[in-house]
């Protein structure tokens, strides 16, 4: 105790410096691994074309009884990518209104850095996705693992 003596405590409020879990996943994969998840719920994957002034990474769709669903998405490499992803699915979203469901697909992230990232400045990306309607999927490709962490589809047959 004595050594501790005029030091802060630590509290459980705040992330621990320090190393953290990282996965080694490259972009490529990323996209192969949202493909190969849309394809498996039954999406046709479409040419990934201008839509106004943004290219989006991967772009789908699925007709069914009438309906069409689409869902248009955009890879980051980390999450210090993730905010200007997020602007370009907005330029998207601008063009494409509710024809379309947004994804930001992101590898695999350590639980810390993402709880921070989503609490940085009052929560103000964590409710900019979610006002906005984006959809965040973390994706670990070599085990087949596609996991929405915010958001979610309008197309029940992703349930």
């Amino acid at each position: 105790m004595e050594e501790n003596k005029g030091k802060a405590e630590p509290t459980h409020s705040r992330v621990r410096e320090g190393e953290f879990r990282i996965w080694d996943i490259s972009p490529e994969q990323v996209l192969a691994g949202a493909k190969k998840f849309l394809e498996y719920v039954g999406y046709e994957l479409l040419p990934e074309d201008y839509i106004g002034f943004v290219r989006p990474d991967f772009r789908a769709r699925r007709k069914a009884s009438g309906k069409e669903y689409q869902v248009v998405g955009v890879v980051a490499r980390d999450l210090e990518e993730a905010v200007p992803a997020c602007a370009r699915l907005l330029s998207l979203k601008a063009v494409l209104g509710d024809a379309a469901d947004y994804v930001l697909a992101l590898p695999m992230v350590n639980e810390y850095l993402l709880i921070e990232f989503f609490m940085e400045d009052k929560g103000r990306w964590y409710f900019g996705m979610k006002d906005n309607e984006l959809m965040m999927w973390l994706l670990k490709p070599d085990e087949d693992i596609t996991w929405c962490i915010l958001g979610s589809p309008r197309d029940r047959h992703f349930d």
